[in-house]
């Protein structure tokens, strides 16, 4: 029997991806010290994984479903239960994408209250955290120098599709046959226990990302790291009124502020005005120029779009800081 574990999240960007399973589902324990070692560690090294997480409850309306959290939308992100191995997002009853996290016939589901932990019993855990926004953090835990340093997730993509390596800032972005952004994974990152930086890559092979982590034996364990899966570029909207009319505060996401790359600028702007901007020629005009010249704009709380500016054409705003 299927159990999940699963939360409602924001929806964002459409993506039509699956992930083909590629190992043993796990098996299921209950709260151990093992996951709860795993979050200690993340709390310690990286606590930022652990905030603007969506909540997830108990339920026991569906026997499929182990655990969930309701925000907005319809969309849905699974997190697999005992028997089970990839993470689903979906769309209503459409399953959107699907990733499988690495385990192993070895690997037992257990629980750090309502969070789920994957024991991969070779000195790794995964949990995978899911933020409010919509992404998911997918955070392995190697606690020793026993723990493998190669993480493969493979894709099945929609045809003509791919992933693309940002030879740049090493973040990698899931493209249409059409050139559109489908969704993407932040640049890598590891630490080790004392906070440093540990080095750590992707590399792409079809539809395979695999993320290396290496370790030279200058590390404290334990070492946390993570592929950070995003879907969503915009978080939210705000509206707010001041003498000369509506403004609309834009909070991208993560990857929408910083992660996703010039073929996400048109998918963002259909999302801030799903969540709330007006299409008009002047909020779009502004909504381009602060998308574009990232990351100066990144280091803005918000993107303020203001109804009554006139305007004054994409080149216009860009030679007035998007004024």
């Amino acid at each position: 029997m299927k159990r999940y574990w699963t939360t409602s999240i924001v929806g964002g960007a459409a993506i039509a991806a699956l992930i083909c399973s590629m190992s043993t589902a796990p098996a299921f324990a209950e709260d151990s010290g093992e996951t709860t070692n795993a979050i200690d560690a993340i709390r310690e090294i990286a606590p930022e994984v652990l905030e603007s997480t969506a909540e997830l409850r108990n339920s026991s309306e569906d026997e499929n479903v182990a655990a969930t959290a309701g925000l907005q939308h319809s969309t849905t992100v699974d997190l697999p239960g005992p028997g089970q191995n990839v993470i689903s997002f979906k769309d209503g009853s459409d399953s959107m994408f699907e990733v499988e996290i690495p385990t192993s016939e070895k690997t037992t589901l257990e629980k750090f209250g309502d969070q789920p932990g994957y024991n991969n019993n070779d000195g790794s855990t995964t949990v995978p955290v899911i933020k409010s926004d919509g992404s998911v953090q997918i955070t392995t835990v190697l606690s020793d120098a026993s723990a493998p340093s190669k993480f493969e997730y493979k894709f099945e993509l929609p045809v003509g599709a791919r992933l693309v390596l940002n030879e740049l800032d090493g973040s990698v972005t899931i493209e249409g046959a059409d050139g559109d952004f489908l969704g993407g994974i932040l640049p890598p990152w590891a630490k080790d226990a004392n906070g440093t930086n540990v080095e750590t890559s992707y590399k792409v092979s079809g539809d395979t990302l695999t993320q290396l982590v290496i370790l030279d034996g200058s590390e404290t364990f334990p070492v946390v790291a993570d592929p950070w899966l995003g879907i969503s570029l915009i978080e939210r909207v705000v509206k707010t009124k001041d003498p000369k009319g509506f403004r609309y505060m834009v909070y991208p996401t993560p990857w929408g502020r910083a992660g996703a790359g010039a073929a996400a600028r048109w998918a963002a702007w259909g999302e801030a005005a799903e969540k709330g901007v007006p299409r008009t020629a002047t909020l779009q005009n502004q909504f381009l120029c602060h998308y574009d010249v990232r990351p100066v704009t990144s280091l803005k709380s918000s993107w303020n779009l203001e109804a009554y500016t006139r305007d004054k054409g994409y080149a216009g705003f860009v030679r007035n800081s998007c004024n």
